[in-house]
């Protein structure tokens, strides 16, 4: 595997000899196997921490930290559970680490390992799988014939009995970049999920009806991602079809110190927003208003 950090930085990952070796500012470095602790090569997750720039590594051994000087290792089996295999990994915007092992949800937290949930209410077979951090901050979890997704203190449990989730274990879960959910189960195939709708340039391709497409009852809203996102890249905003663009909406982006950093209008429900102009990394509010309604939501910039 080859992984890209932020400033350009390449990790490169060897899963036959798991040797893994780190382009960093003074050279190449090289880790053995007993150094960051992932051993046998079965790498599962990878990234770059958007708030400390530390890199994660999740491993059928358990997470690995490099924090610049030396790896730290977090093992499941420490908390009394009987395997170390951690099958997903993801970080959400406030910089909490989410990690699952078949038998459990983990939380990271000032690099403290904790079980946060060993079985979700409504579900039969608590078989944990995958994981993903949507625009609005909410975590999917990747089930057995279920996803759940928790969100405001509270789980959502979709199934075959009130949408089409494939069958089978729900082996991957990933955000597009235009906020849709794609899913892929082990029996079931590949399906995609897309709260207010999908795309015409997926619809087109794709049969949907109430069986084959996921269902929900939640009214859209705005969707901001990526969200940290590099000032290399652009924000992307969904903005809900309820918003009557024909009344001019404007968005505007403060810094922490409540200063205008970029400002532009709205003609469009899907809006992208380059952050070039952002000098400095840190928290920022996005702001989006014309004279009747108004959003705003924090975005982490690095």
């Amino acid at each position: 595997f080859i992984h890209f950090e932020p400033n350009g930085n390449r990790w490169l990952l060897d899963r036959w000899t798991s040797y893994i070796f780190y382009e960093s500012d003074q050279g190449w470095l090289t880790f053995a196997p007993e150094e960051h602790g992932a051993g046998s090569g079965n790498y599962t997750a990878f990234f770059t921490h958007p708030m400390t720039g530390d890199f994660w590594l999740a491993s059928a051994n358990g997470i690995s930290r490099y924090d610049g000087q030396q790896w730290h290792i977090f093992k499941p089996t420490d908390l009394g559970k009987s395997t170390d295999y951690v099958t997903d990994m993801v970080v959400d915007a406030g910089g909490i680490v989410w990690a699952v092992t078949y038998q459990a949800l983990y939380k990271i937290e000032n690099n403290q390992l904790e079980i946060f949930i060993e079985e979700i209410p409504e579900i039969p077979l608590d078989l944990f799988r995958s994981l993903a951090i949507d625009g609005a901050n909410s975590l999917w979890v990747g089930l057995h014939d279920a996803i759940a997704r928790f969100e405001n203190q509270s789980w959502t449990i979709f199934d075959q009995s009130n949408s089409g989730v494939p069958n089978g274990v729900i082996g991957e879960l990933e955000f597009d970049d235009w906020g849709n959910l794609w899913i892929g189960s082990q029996q079931g195939g590949l399906a995609v999920y897309n709260h207010s709708g999908l795309p015409a340039y997926l619809s087109d391709d794709l049969h949907e009806n109430s069986q084959d497409s996921l269902i929900s009852d939640i009214d859209p809203e705005f969707e901001v991602f990526p969200n940290p996102v590099s000032r290399t890249n652009h924000l992307k905003v969904r903005v809900p079809g309820s918003f009557n663009l024909d009344n001019t909406y404007e968005y505007k982006l403060f810094n922490s110190l409540g200063q205008l950093v970029i400002t532009g209008s709205i003609d469009s429900h899907w809006l992208l927003i380059p952050l070039q102009g952002v000098e400095a990394a840190g928290t920022y509010v996005l702001q989006i208003r014309n004279d009747k309604d108004s959003f705003s939501t924090k975005v982490i910039i690095h």
